[in-house]
């Protein structure tokens, strides 16, 4: 909370820390492994208690945008350790990390700020601009509004809001999205 206190007074509404430095401060022999066996440490140590695997219909459309050769990208509230589960994950299902474009990825350890901060979609829009990509030619897809679809939106990027049973326009889960992409690639 220290962190995030001092990052906000700083002016960063929505910071971002790094869980290495929260389990240094916490467990004094840990700076004492090599970079190798920290990073291991902090997997291991986030993967008690917890289960993480892709939403049910989203590797098959992952797969099938990859396959009409649509770049993908990711804005994720992520420690670099989400980039290990993501890539396990996916590679469960016949995807991995690979299939993703690295400048079309917003991480929020990264960056020292989380979404929904306007600065990580400002971001991507410019990455895309770069390339002759309007936002307005690009679908955002989260599972919030809060974090996700609202903060996308004022960006100019198109909003998918993957949830079941929502009144509002672009929502569904993973298998209303692929057919609505069916429809549209």
């Amino acid at each position: 909370m220290l962190r995030h206190n001092s990052a906000k007074a700083r002016g960063i509404p929505f910071p971002e820390i790094l869980w290495p430095s929260i389990v240094r401060e916490l467990l004094p022999g840990f700076a004492k492994l090599n970079p190798a066996q920290q990073e291991e440490f902090i997997y291991r140590q986030i993967q008690i208690g917890r289960t993480i695997g892709p939403m049910p219909g989203a590797a098959e459309t992952l797969r099938w945008l990859a396959g009409k050769k649509c770049v993908l990208g990711i804005a994720s509230n992520a420690q670099a350790y989400t980039l290990r589960e993501l890539d396990t994950a996916l590679q469960t299902e016949g995807c991995g990390w690979k299939m993703f474009d690295p400048e079309l990825c917003y991480l929020s350890y990264q960056h020292g700020f989380s979404k929904p901060d306007p600065h990580g979609f400002q971001m991507l829009r410019m990455r895309l601009e770069s390339r002759d990509i309007n936002p307005n030619e690009t679908l955002m897809v989260g599972d919030r509004l809060d974090n996700d679809v609202i903060p996308a939106r004022l960006q100019g990027f198109q909003t998918w809001h993957l949830k079941a049973e929502s009144p509002e326009g672009q929502s569904g889960l993973w298998d209303k999205l692929r057919t609505y992409l069916v429809r549209s690639v």
